[in-house]
């Protein structure tokens, strides 16, 4: 088990997790998994487990998300990597990351693991929803804790995560100092907080907007998988305020902007 997942589970060597998969997943009945021992974060890459193959197949995970490899000595990463991508048909979807270029080596490494969020955020008990679309139903206790409506500059009510409006709040507030206000279209503002799955492969995870830490600015001139068209002085903006940008994900989605930490920077 990793240690964020240790503390906010308060477990250790000796205890166990009951792991119940969700339905369609094809993982059968629920598996209670013994927790061996704790280590670092860096070694488990920011996820909350490590376990067998063969109790992976046992809870329905069967596909590789990503692939983690050790050169030989004096062997340059940017060899390896010229080398695999020489292996695969042009126009695949890869990224390679080179030692010390992630904070964690595994998939989706550009945005907080959800183990992350959970420690930010608290951890929320979620079903799907009856009705197509892969919505959820989430705690209401959790909703009423950490969900609230608020105004912010240039976009006006938003629904998100109490947490982040202190940045959302700076972030708007400093592109409407500098005159950029221009830059932000209210009527393009297609949310922050929306309970919901975001389908993959090899199966749906969820996404960060069903924690209200993630906002949708300029959405349909910046639609998921096309070229983004944001301004750079947008996203310099919110970068500074602590987002990361979709725009730069391996799937670009130039509308998403996403907390990354939390921190008030100190502006000139």
């Amino acid at each position: 088990m990793g240690a964020a997942s240790a503390r906010l589970r308060r477990l250790g060597a000796g205890g166990a997790l009951d792991l119940i998969p969700s339905p369609g997943t094809g993982g059968g009945a629920a598996r209670r998994v013994p927790v061996a021992g704790v280590v670092p974060d860096a070694a488990t890459g920011a996820h909350e487990l490590l376990v067998s193959r063969a109790t992976a197949a046992a809870l329905g995970q069967t596909t590789d998300r990503y692939l983690l490899l050790a050169t030989d000595p004096g062997t340059a990463w940017q060899t390896v990597a010229a080398r695999i991508r020489a292996l695969l048909p042009a126009g695949t979807a890869l990224r390679i990351r080179g030692p010390g270029q992630a904070r964690y080596l595994r998939q989706a490494d550009a945005v907080l693991a959800p183990v992350e969020e959970k420690t930010l955020s608290g951890e929320f008990a979620a079903k799907p929803t009856p009705a197509p679309g892969g919505w959820l139903t989430l705690d209401p206790r959790w909703v009423a804790a950490h969900i609230t409506t608020a105004s912010v500059p240039l976009l006006g009510p938003a629904t998100c995560n109490r947490a982040i409006f202190p940045q959302l709040r700076g972030a708007l507030a400093e592109v409407q100092r500098r005159g950029l206000g221009g830059l932000v279209h209210r009527d393009d503002f297609a949310g922050c907080y929306a309970a919901r799955l975001i389908p993959g492969d090899p199966g749906p995870s969820i996404a960060h907007h069903a924690w209200g830490t993630a906002i949708d600015l300029n959405a349909r001139a910046n639609p998921l998988g096309a070229r983004p068209t944001q301004d750079p002085r947008l996203v310099a903006i919110f970068e500074r305020w602590g987002f990361t940008w979709g725009g730069r994900f391996l799937v670009p989605d130039g509308m998403h902007f996403e907390l990354l930490h939390l921190s008030v920077p100190v502006l000139p």
